[in-house]
């Protein structure tokens, strides 16, 4: 959005530091700041949470026994991590970019995994979560999606 929104307005009088945000380093630069300030202000509050509701690790019996230490240990933290990637890419991303758009596709598509498969173990209580089965269909159609754009990006590449 910044890229869209504030780079227009390079032309007009005084604002020409905005030029700055057609830059691919700049734009990377803030989005990183971004990721990190999400983090670091979002996370300890999120862990309470988890933790208040009781969103925590299961440990199986027949495990070994140094492993009941991370009993009740918040899960769902991947959350905070596809949030702390999605804002500053829509922020800051180029959105005439389908690379930027495929990346960000399959980063959600593969946290969007993730979080079945910890929602299922810790919420409908299935101690294997997301069956290894399942996981592999949901990476294999993510791959092929992937490899599908990137053989239709090189046999009709569109100049951008």
């Amino acid at each position: 959005m910044f890229y869209e929104w504030l780079y227009p307005l390079h032309t007009v009088h005084g604002l020409s530091f905005l030029n700055l945000f057609k830059y691919i380093t700049v734009r990377s630069a803030l989005a990183a700041l971004l990721a990190l300030l999400m983090s670091l202000l979002l996370g300890p509050p999120m862990i309470e949470w988890l933790r208040r509701v009781k969103l925590g690790q299961k440990v199986r019996e027949e495990g070994p026994q140094t492993h009941y230490v991370k009993a009740g240990t918040p899960t769902m933290g991947g959350l905070l991590i596809l949030a702390a990637i999605a804002v500053p890419v829509l922020l800051c991303g180029n959105f005439h970019n389908k690379q930027v758009w495929l990346a960000l596709f399959t980063t959600l598509w593969l946290g969007g995994l993730g979080f079945l498969d910890d929602w299922l173990r810790v919420v409908k209580k299935l101690p294997k979560g997301l069956l290894g089965r399942y996981k592999l269909v949901g990476q294999f159609m993510i791959g092929a999606i992937v490899g599908i754009c990137v053989l239709v990006a090189v046999i009709t590449p569109s100049g951008d």
